[in-house]
């Protein structure tokens, strides 16, 4: 009789089949094929000009192009981390002696503990698969040469310990990363 542990290893293991870590920081799935992720830079589409929208969607429509089948789009959602400010806000309240200044300070407080309760950050992140170390290395340049170049880029590399959060979050929901 199987367990539900092994149930569940076994269905995480089928959706996304990694296997080894290279210490380049990819990852290798069960075929040798190498895995990797990038970071998509979120835009604030609501604030930019016509041509810098236009500008981003010539740069989209040039990365899909080139790239294809061998992409895979994932966003996920974070929770909002404000402990820190939460920490300085405290500090402030306790040493502040002028009410009317603790009576702000205790506002930006609440907003900061509402925020962490009910907002989140949502991530964008590109997976991409390769065959080779060369096609991998040729992919990331020519890639950033498309989407993360210039001043406002579209497109960024991740720390290896970054990619293991994102791992992390897409097999378990539930858990709370926050310095993502």
């Amino acid at each position: 009789m199987i367990s539900i542990k092994e149930k569940a290893s076994e269905r995480v293991s089928t959706v996304m089949p990694l296997r080894k870590v290279a210490q380049e920081g990819y990852f290798l799935d069960k075929r040798g094929k190498i895995v990797d992720i990038m970071q998509v830079v979120s835009k604030d589409l609501e604030n930019m000009s016509e041509i810098e929208k236009e500008i981003e969607f010539l740069k989209l429509w040039k990365f899909n192009k080139m790239n294809g089948a061998e992409v895979k789009w994932v966003s996920l959602n974070f929770p909002c981390n404000t402990k820190q400010q939460q920490a300085y806000f405290r500090r402030q309240i306790e040493k502040c002696k002028d009410m009317h200044k603790k009576k702000w300070l205790q506002k930006s407080l609440d907003e900061l503990i509402w925020l962490e309760k009910n907002r989140t950050k949502r991530e964008y992140y590109l997976f991409f698969f390769s065959e080779s170390k060369e096609e991998h290395k040729e992919f990331i340049m020519r890639n950033l040469k498309i989407m993360g170049n210039g001043k406002e880029k579209s497109l960024e590399e991740m720390s290896f310990h970054k990619k293991c959060q994102v791992l992390s979050k897409m097999s378990n929901q539930n858990i709370q990363l926050f310095d993502v």
